[in-house]
């Protein structure tokens, strides 16, 4: 009997814990906002995220999704690193909890 309540203690100080970390997005901003890559370079797209809640100190928290609206022409990591794969223009989206931001990627030839 001890051991079960000992468990369950565990268990609510640890689902205490983890709501305590529950974050609001307010904004995200990314830079640059747009650029030109030369076909088969790359350039890693940084974030500035204004956010409510958690723990300052574990960043970690705060997860960017990244996608790319068109994956033939620049394909970007899950770290924010894009690359030039052919030429044109595309978007590259952060999105973070319920925001986006956009940067606008064209794909130029090299010289």
């Amino acid at each position: 009997m001890k051991q079960i309540t000992i468990f369950f203690s565990l268990l609510l100080v640890i689902t205490l814990f983890s709501c305590s970390n529950e974050y609001k997005v307010n904004n995200i901003i990314v830079y640059p906002t747009e650029c030109k890559l030369i076909q088969g370079d790359s350039i890693v797209v940084k974030t500035v995220i204004d956010y409510q809640g958690g723990d300052f100190n574990n960043i970690n928290q705060v997860v960017v999704n990244w996608t790319s609206l068109d994956g033939k022409i620049a394909t970007v990591s899950e770290k924010g690193k894009v690359k030039g794969i052919s030429l044109g223009t595309t978007e590259i989206t952060a999105t973070c909890g319920d925001k986006n931001a956009v940067c606008k990627v064209t794909v130029i030839p090299k010289e």
